[in-house]
């Protein structure tokens, strides 16, 4: 093949000029039809079908059964408990304290006892008066159980009662105003109650002066708590009387009349 441009013979395969370089043109290759390639026909090839295998029944792994160790428990020996001994306590020897003695104050103490055996001799000459004036009372109180009719007392023994036992003689006060015997009988209660409500009244006011002038006259307050005593024995026969069926008034205050029967 010779170069179109220097003349130069030029390989056939070469596609530019060794001697002056410019590209060479290369003859196109011919086309040439060539037949359809007839395709053969290839059959599909049928699939061949495995039975499935068949699976093998599982047996378990037979386990061994589990046997626990025996463990033999020994408790612990415990030792005895043994409380420590305790010394005993013995208390120190105190030396009796003897006060120091002064002729005022023994003289003080021998009055002291001196008083409270005056005091103790006029309580009891006291005592026995009041009850010598009861004792005296007793006998001379009047007696106006003619006053009244059997029918009466034996229907107001129960009410009659009543009229001594404090603030219940109001129960005969209201259930007994139709029995003559009962409200005989709740006038002496009602008289006996007032009497000792006024002498408590009394009675406190003057602790109270005596504890402002002296304690030492406190005495005389312990004298007058004696008639309290006076007042129980009142409410005491009172109701002897009652079951006695007598309408006999009251040593010293049964002559008085607050209702009337």
């Amino acid at each position: 093949m010779t170069c179109k441009n220097c003349g130069a013979n030029v390989p056939e395969d070469s596609k530019f000029c060794p001697s002056c370089g410019a590209a060479m043109d290369l003859p196109v290759p011919e086309v040439v039809d060539s037949p359809p390639v007839e395709q053969v026909y290839t059959p599909p090839v049928e699939e061949v079908i495995t039975p499935p295998v068949v699976e093998q029944e599982y047996v378990p792994p037979v386990e061994a059964e589990y046997t626990p160790p025996v463990v033999e428990y020994t408790p612990p020996v415990q030792e005895e408990y043994k409380p420590p001994v305790q010394a005993e306590y013995t208390p120190p020897v105190q030396n009796e304290y003897k006060a120091p003695v002064s002729d005022s104050f023994s003289n003080a103490a021998q009055n002291a006892g001196e008083t409270a055996k005056e005091y103790a001799q006029k309580a009891s000459g006291v005592a026995a008066g009041i009850g010598a004036g009861i004792s005296d009372a007793v006998k001379n109180a009047e007696d106006k159980t003619g006053d009244f009719t059997k029918h009466d007392i034996d229907n107001g023994k129960g009410l009659g009662i009543l009229a001594y036992l404090g603030i219940l003689l109001i129960i005969p006060l209201i259930a007994g105003k139709d029995n003559r015997f009962v409200m005989f009988h709740t006038n002496q209660g009602l008289i006996l109650l007032l009497c000792a409500i006024a002498f408590a009244i009394v009675h406190r006011i003057l602790v109270a002066i005596l504890m402002f002038i002296s304690w030492r006259l406190l005495f005389i307050s312990s004298i007058l708590s004696l008639v309290y005593i006076a007042f129980l024995v009142f409410a005491i026969l009172g109701i002897i009387n009652v079951l006695n069926g007598k309408a006999k008034e009251l040593p010293l205050i049964g002559n008085f009349k607050i209702l009337n029967y």
